[in-house]
């Protein structure tokens, strides 16, 4: 059987010695000095297991000739960072620099901490490297790409403020594993407003006075990383209300439409608008039913935040609905005319002045002005004027305006007033219209009176084509018939005539009778 021997064997050996050699307080400093030998190692184990290095990583720059190592202490105790040691290629190295997440140079090295570790002026890019810490922990790291700046990162992500206020933003710089990397400073841009730097990472952005969505950049070494913002109208400053000036027929509708804007000219769109009106009544969505009386210069108002803007609304007269023809009932002569007028108006008795109108007649003759004029032949006549669904009319007499032209007394086709008992009185005469023309069909009667006085002659007759009729009338030889006579005409009719007496010869004739 091999014989073990171990170094406690050989410690209590000596101390057997300095029992037999130098007596028994030899013997106990020998057992201290095992004691606290065995205390250390335990303390050393108790560090060990406290002491836990993860995530450990390095990097080889081969433009700077330079290894980063990046590691976490996920332990429970802090580590002094002048007991930390890296092996590269399997060699002790020295000359590393240590610092912390943020950059910042240190001596301890905290629980929950990443720290980063910067060796320069290795020409060659290392196989390995392992992190060893006072305790005796070890760790390899893992060889990655060296962090470089992937993307910037610009808070707040997104915002929304009112246009010409302010509003700060931060940039940070991230690698490709989206952790943060350093950047020494951030160039800064808007597409609104302005924006100016107040550290190297961070910006104040005064907006512009225009509405709209617009973005906030920070920008290093070709990348570029935006922020959006969301610039929103002040509070209104002015109400328009669209149409301006529109004419409503009375009883119609209209709509509007109102916009804000506040005081850089951007329309509000979430402003709250009241609607009012002078002209009717309004809905509170600007729906206008106007006033039945047709009335100029009437209004409507939209209303926000104690700013106002108006519409010029002229109310007129609806689609017409009734007309009064003018003159009514008028008498006319053949061929001769009169001016007609129509008033128009609308089921509320607004006059329509604008209305267009159409007139017609059944005999006559009438133009688009209204200018009339009469048939040829007496007897009614019916003048209508139209517009749209409404219409009027009015009945016209037409007459002939007669008058006698020629009234007299003949003997044996010679004009004469004195006769001779036994003579033959012819008693002609003629009738013309107002314009000269012969009258033909009209009654005409003469009274021939004796001196008794009698009226002894004569029948009613018509005039012929001419206008013409004539009278014969034998006077009686008796002594009674000599003296004056009267020769009379006593009738002048005729449908559709009207005799203008004003305008007659002389037709009443005193005969001597001898």
């Amino acid at each position: 059987m091999g014989l073990s021997v171990t170094a406690s064997h050989v410690i209590w050996f000596f101390a057997f010695l300095g029992l037999v050699g130098g007596g028994v307080a030899a013997f106990f400093q020998i057992h201290d000095a095992l004691d606290s030998s065995r205390a250390a190692r335990d303390a050393m184990d108790r560090a060990r297991l406290h002491t836990r290095i993860t995530n450990a990583s390095f990097c080889y720059d081969s433009s700077a000739q330079s290894v980063v190592l990046q590691a976490d202490n996920s332990g429970d105790v802090p580590l002094d960072i002048s007991n930390v040691s890296f092996i590269l290629n399997g060699s002790y190295s020295s000359g590393w620099v240590a610092a912390d997440a943020a950059g910042d140079a240190g001596s301890i090295w905290a629980p929950g901490e990443s720290w980063n570790f910067t060796k320069t002026s290795v020409a060659v890019d290392p196989l390995n490297v392992v992190l060893a810490t006072q305790q005796g922990v070890q760790v390899r790291a893992t060889k990655l790409d060296c962090p470089r700046l992937a993307s910037i990162l610009v808070t707040p992500a997104s915002s929304s403020l009112l246009v010409g206020s302010q509003q700060d933003y931060a940039a940070q710089g991230l690698d490709q594993f989206g952790r943060a990397f350093a950047v020494p400073s951030f160039s800064w841009g808007s597409s609104t407003g302005s924006i100016a730097s107040l550290t190297s990472s961070t910006a104040r952005l005064t907006a512009g006075t225009a509405s709209g969505a617009f973005t906030v950049s920070a920008s290093y070494g070709g990348l570029t990383g935006h922020a959006d913002v969301t610039l929103t109208p002040d509070a209104p400053a002015s109400v328009s209300v669209s149409p301006s000036l529109v004419g409503v027929a009375a009883g119609g509708a209209q709509a509007f439409s109102a916009t804000a804007r506040d005081q850089y000219g951007n329309v509000n769109s979430t402003a709250t608008l009241a609607w009012s009106t002078n002209a009717g009544s309004i809905s509170s969505g600007g729906a206008l039913t106007a006033q039945t009386t047709a009335q100029s210069g009437r209004s409507v108002t939209a209303t926000t935040n104690g700013v106002q803007g108006s519409a010029t609304v002229d109310v007129y007269a609806a689609a017409p609905a009734a007309i009064v023809v003018s003159p009514a009932t008028p008498t006319i002569n053949t061929t001769h005319g009169t001016a007609f007028t129509a008033a128009v108006t609308d089921a509320y008795g607004n006059a329509n002045a604008t209305a267009s109108v159409a007139w017609s007649a059944t005999r006559g003759a009438i133009t688009s002005g209204g200018a009339y004029t009469a048939p040829s032949t007496v007897g009614s006549d019916t003048v209508t004027a139209t517009s749209g669904a409404a219409s009027g009319n009015t009945t016209v007499s037409v007459i002939r305006t007669v008058h006698v032209t020629l009234f007299q007394s003949y003997n044996a086709g010679a004009a004469t007033t004195t006769f001779a008992r036994g003579d033959t009185v012819e008693t002609r005469l003629t009738v013309v219209d107002q314009d000269g023309l012969a009258v033909s069909g009209a009654t005409v009667k003469i009274d021939m009176t004796n001196p008794v006085p009698s009226v002894v002659c004569c029948t009613q007759t018509t005039t012929n084509a001419g206008g013409f009729a004539s009278f014969n009338y034998t006077i009686p030889n008796p002594a009674v018939n000599k003296g004056s006579w009267t020769d009379a005409l006593v009738t002048l009719s005729g449908t559709g005539l009207v005799r203008d007496t004003a305008a007659d010869v002389t037709v009443t004739k005193t005969l001597t009778v001898n």
